[in-house]
């Protein structure tokens, strides 16, 4: 990480440029003897202070006595708005030791205030504090699933009656709901443990309620000790409903395809978390009715189990049927699969496809909204042939319906008609990168924040999916951004699940021009992997290079960028291209990256949890092997110039 000192002079600035390195390898001597008043003007180009440099590098002694010395350091803020609790939560997915002794650190302080009142109103302002992403800590803990960091949450939330368990954070989800989306029971009892029904849960900060249906259903079921009517569920759950059925009778009614659409992978899923919960009930066959099968397992009563029945129901909706918020969030209960909807109703939601956002291969865009107002954008699948529109739509949704990640599209239902398929996803304000680049009306920090954003949904495909998602499309045309300019991958026709997660023969070309990898185009290799996709990425890092420098002629970049990097020209050659200097080093890592991605060879390339890493700056970028063989290193013209630049 670069470190930039914003205040002070001459021998100062130098014992403060010092300090830097000395903390992050916990030299706690070195500590004892710095000035107060240089540990807390410190801060680097992104804001962060001292304190948060020994945080994000666990540097628990060194965070101590730089309290000690400068207690209002506790309170502060970087660029983003991230405190030390967020810095703390996030790195290595949460340091719980760090956590524990902020949280103390600040109850101290507060009651050392004298009056606690008082006291406490400064200390929850800061628990509570949103970042640039609207996270909290304690949603950021749950995202990242660190059970131990959100169980203090919980306990201080609890104590002290902060309402800090009810903030939404990214995408307006609470703690609660990304527990459940997570299917996580132990962080789902403790999140529904932590409700008062005399605490004031009404607000985020921004003043908007936060809690959804689904959560106060939870939170009233553990109050009152009573379980869940499902009768009341299904009656409350399905307007305009003309049939009912249970996963366990739907298999009459559609084919194997079909079937497999609206289950998905979530019969396993709901089995064995009902599985954790032993007791006297016989909760399967009350909730799912007479006609469960043998592969449904029974067993014991449980409030969490009962909550989770409600995605045992598959409705079949009337052309006129109409579904409301609640309905929605009840229906899907917390995890928001994608649900049906019929052709009709695409049609009243787009009021007759008057507002169409764009047109691409796969089909046709329009702009609509649900009932209740939330806008989205209405994908109308096209293609001459039935069997390639099918393989189109089954790709969205087996992939889109299994995922959730900030970085990727929210697929909201879909339409399976014969001669309507469509999808459903939220809408995305700002439109596409591409689009974004080509106006250059975004800074380097900006665009580079974006970057490391379209990494990490691209990480969480390849990684953190089973069976491993491959896309086979990044180009910037297939990355939208939302009002805060956070991106979204969209467009998943041609994606692959590789239940091996490692390599897969490829039957035909996928991907468009000038973001196919290499290996893409000779097919006789036979074997592909998810190296492709980092190829990709590498091209987009070099389009979100272009928007910012200004070349003369028509050089192809990537290879100019390879040519440039191997003659140690690289520095000079941004400088000379407009980059301008405060923006020099995230130019060099994105090249640098970049060109990392684009190995020739996919043995090369690294994984994108590595390139998340060097992003970041966690990593130092290795030097590049062979990007571009074919680039003719001793012209400015070349074979591989493409219609991009």
């Amino acid at each position: 990480m670069s470190m930039e000192i914003v205040s002070g002079e001459g021998e100062e600035v130098s014992k403060a440029m010092d300090l830097f390195g000395h903390v992050k390898r916990g030299d706690l001597e070195y500590i004892k003897t710095a000035e107060p008043d240089v540990l807390l003007k410190a801060r680097d180009k992104d804001g962060m202070s001292v304190l948060s440099i020994a945080a994000i590098n666990d540097q628990l002694d060194c965070c101590k006595e730089i309290l000690n010395k400068c207690p209002s350091l506790l309170y502060h803020q970087n660029n983003f708005n991230n405190t030390v609790l967020h810095h703390a939560t996030y790195y290595a997915n949460g340091i719980f030791r760090l956590i524990d002794f902020f949280v103390s650190a600040a109850l101290n302080a507060a009651k050392d205030e004298g009056a606690i009142q008082n006291g406490m109103t400064h200390f929850k302002r800061w628990i509570k504090v949103q970042n640039s992403n609207g996270d909290t800590a304690l949603t950021q803990a749950a995202y990242y699933r660190n059970l131990d960091i959100v169980k203090r949450f919980v306990e201080v939330d609890r104590q002290y009656k902060l309402g800090l368990s009810k903030m939404a954070g990214y995408n307006r989800k609470t703690a609660l709901e990304l527990a459940l989306e997570y299917q996580d029971n132990e962080m789902i009892e403790l999140l529904i443990d932590s409700g008062h029904s005399d605490v004031d849960y009404s607000a985020n900060i921004d003043g908007t309620n936060s809690l959804s249906p689904v959560t106060r259903q939870a939170q009233g079921t553990q109050q009152t000790g009573n379980s869940t009517d499902m009768n009341s569920v299904q009656s409350n759950t399905i307007m305009g409903s003309k049939n009912m059925f249970t996963l366990a009778e739907v298999s009459k009614h559609n084919n194997s395809e079909d079937c497999w659409l609206v289950i998905n992978d979530k019969v396993y899923d709901v089995t064995k978390l009902l599985g954790n919960h032993p007791g006297e009930d016989e909760v399967l066959l009350a909730a799912a009715g007479k006609d469960v099968t043998d592969d449904f397992e029974k067993v014991g009563h449980s409030i969490i189990a009962r909550e989770w029945m409600a995605d045992f129901y598959v409705g079949e909706f009337e052309s006129n049927a109409s579904l409301d918020s609640i309905t929605r969030l009840l229906f899907e209960v917390a995890n928001e699969k994608p649900q049906p909807y019929s052709h009709a109703q695409l049609i009243s939601f787009t009021k007759e496809f008057s507002v169409p956002l764009g047109s691409g291969g796969f089909g046709d865009v329009y702009k609509g909204q649900f009932p209740d107002g939330v806008p989205i954008a209405v994908k109308v699948l096209k293609n001459s042939r039935a069997d390639v529109m099918k393989k189109q739509f089954m790709a969205e949704v087996s992939t889109m319906g299994r995922t959730y990640h900030r970085n990727l599209i929210k697929l909201y239902g879909y339409c399976n008609e014969a001669n309507t398929k469509a999808l459903i996803y939220e809408y995305m304000e700002k439109g596409a990168l591409d689009v974004i680049l080509k106006k250059n009306n975004l800074d380097m920090v900006k665009l580079y924040t974006i970057a490391i954003e379209i990494a990490r949904g691209i990480s969480y495909l390849h990684e953190s999916c089973y069976p491993q998602i491959i896309h086979h499309d990044l180009k910037p045309a297939n990355v939208l951004l939302d009002s805060k300019l956070s991106p979204r991958i969209i467009d998943f026709g041609l994606a692959k699940l590789n239940m091996e997660k490692s390599q897969f023969t490829q039957t035909g070309l996928r991907g468009t021009r000038g973001y196919v990898a290499p290996e893409m185009t000779q097919l006789e290799l036979g074997k592909i992997s998810y190296k492709c996709d980092v190829f990709s990425f590498g091209m987009i890092l070099f389009d979100i290079l272009k928007s910012k420098i200004n070349c003369a002629g028509q050089v192809w970049l990537p290879g100019k960028v390879w040519k440039k990097f191997k003659e140690n020209q690289l520095d000079s050659f941004l400088k000379d291209c407009g980059i301008k200097e405060e923006d020099k080093e995230n130019a060099m890592t994105i090249s640098k990256v970049a060109l990392l991605c684009a190995e020739h060879n996919p043995q090369d390339r690294p994984s994108m949890s590595t390139v998340v890493k060097m992003l970041e700056r966690e990593m130092t970028p290795r030097k590049p092997v062979n990007p571009f063989p074919l680039y003719d290193s001793s012209s400015d013209n070349s074979t591989m110039e493409d219609s991009r630049y």
